[in-house]
């Protein structure tokens, strides 16, 4: 029993230390990230977007992304659009390449799956100074924003919205919606708005 015990509180010690969201906590994606968590290599100056149980998931490292997700109701389509990122490393199925002067866009189709509830877009901006926009989407989308080191800067959109600030001084504007912000170490700036807002700053 005692034993039995030790290793529960063990492994949830390691899960926690890793960043890893406890499996009673599954209904919503991951609030932090540990070391190699993302799960991607060799992503400076590039991008990749694939699919998650709980929607599309944006990842970028190592350049001051410049991301604005907007979508398509007539088309249900979400479109991606950095102009901080020189290139896709690789795109999940049902997502297109846009030609574009500069920086990257593509268009992905919301899964049918999500045609009745609440769709998480989550992006993951790895080290720079990223600038994520989510104004727009309406209130079927959560963005669901991870950062990591670096001055950020975060405009949720009209559904209950998440951003992790983590390191540096970061900026993070709610918008509609009962949005979660969460700063950390630096002089950041956590504004809700409209809805019933859970700050953090630390």
């Amino acid at each position: 029993m005692i034993r039995a015990f030790a290793s529960v509180c063990i492994g949830l010690t390691l899960s926690l230390g890793l960043g890893v969201v406890p499996a009673h906590a599954q209904k919503l994606p991951p609030t932090m990230l540990g070391p190699g968590a993302a799960g991607v290599h060799d992503v400076k100056d590039k991008a990749i977007i694939r699919m998650s149980k709980f929607g599309l998931v944006y990842i970028s490292g190592q350049q001051n992304g410049h991301l604005t997700i907007t979508y398509n109701k007539t088309a249900n389509t979400l479109r991606y659009r950095d102009t901080g990122t020189k290139s896709f490393k690789s795109l999940a199925s049902g997502c297109k390449r846009e030609k574009v002067t500069k920086g990257v866009s593509a268009v992905c189709t919301v899964p049918s799956r999500f045609d009745h509830k609440r769709m998480f877009v989550q992006v993951w901006p790895r080290l720079g100074n990223d600038f994520t926009d989510g104004r727009t989407l309406p209130a079927r989308f959560r963005l669901w924003v991870l950062t990591d080191a670096g001055r950020d800067i975060t405009y949720g959109g009209a559904g209950d919205d998440f951003v992790n600030g983590a390191k540096g001084n970061d900026r993070s504007f709610g918008g509609r919606g009962d949005d979660w912000l969460r700063g950390g170490p630096g002089a950041d700036k956590l504004v809700g708005g409209p809805g019933h807002d859970r700050i953090a700053r630390n």
